[in-house]
């Protein structure tokens, strides 16, 4: 991307960023175009037998209008033909952009170039960052997108200066992973949209982080409960076993049936055979 020129949005210079990333260089300043602007109003006044001296073709904001940019380019040799004009030539680019150069493109005072460099497609639109590599396929799709969302579209004739980044892309494509998809905005709110999906991300990532924290405290509080009733159990079961000592000298040794062993079970059985052995005897005795 570093071979394409390309220039971002200074005020509301998009004119004069349009011209000059389609161009592929510095032609045109704000004052070589605003001559271009005064220039135009003097013509028309004088068409009109006018003495008034109100600017037509440009403002105080730096935004000039279409006659500018097409007598800019006039002036190298170039021409802007309307891309939704009714005409053979117009209908054949609609049916195959891929055959033009270059389009020209205008809504709400901004100004944006698309251009073929090499063998490939690029948005030079100056609110973007950098180029955006367009897909052949993708080209017709975004054109009729722009055209959707009212913007004038033109395409360029004539042959365009030769430059680096034409010659350069000819012999080293771009990637296709820099392929703009379909859906991207081509308007200033595209910065916005990228904050607000940003934004959301983070809410819901701190969502999860919530719910994670919050199922620690549960287990947590969940190990803490059952070690509490682990350990009322055991301190029940020690407290009967020493409540039967201190009520009842005979049953000294006792274990709490759950907590008893088959040994245990196989000693007492053998102590009952023994007491009963012994009661027999001492009846023979008497």
């Amino acid at each position: 991307m570093e071979k394409i020129y390309h220039e971002r949005q200074v005020d509301r210079f998009c004119a004069q960023h349009c011209l000059n990333s389609l161009l592929q260089g510095p032609y045109f300043t704000v004052e070589s175009l605003a001559e271009i602007a005064h220039n135009l109003d003097d013509r028309e006044r004088r068409a009109r037998n006018s003495m008034q001296s109100d600017c037509l073709n440009t403002d105080e904001t730096g935004n000039f209008s279409v006659q500018v940019i097409a007598m800019a380019l006039q002036n190298l040799g170039l021409e802007l033909v309307p891309y939704m004009r009714k005409s053979e030539e117009a209908e054949a680019a609609r049916a195959d952009p891929t055959s033009q150069r270059a389009f020209i493109c205008h809504f709400d005072m901004h100004w944006l170039a698309i251009r073929r460099l090499g063998h490939q497609w690029f948005d030079l639109n100056s609110l973007h960052s950098q180029p955006r590599l367009i897909s052949n396929t993708y080209l017709s799709i975004y054109l009729a997108q722009l055209n959707s969302e009212r913007y004038s579209i033109w395409f360029v004739t004539g042959h365009l200066p030769e430059c680096e980044a034409d010659q350069y892309l000819m012999l080293y494509p771009i990637s296709e992973t820099y392929l703009t998809q379909p859906g991207h905005s081509s308007g200033s709110n595209e910065t916005e949209k990228d904050a607000d999906l940003q934004k959301a991300l983070a809410l819901s990532l701190q969502d999860d982080f919530n719910d994670i924290s919050l199922q620690s405290v549960l287990a947590e509080t969940k190990r803490e409960a059952e070690d509490l009733e682990m350990q009322r159990a055991l301190r029940i079961s020690a407290q009967e076993s020493h409540g039967c000592v201190n009520d009842n000298n005979s049953t000294r040794g006792y274990i709490p049936s759950h907590l008893r062993t088959l040994e245990d079970i196989g000693r007492s059985e053998e102590d009952r055979d023994l007491q009963e052995a012994i009661r027999l005897s001492l009846q023979d005795g008497n």
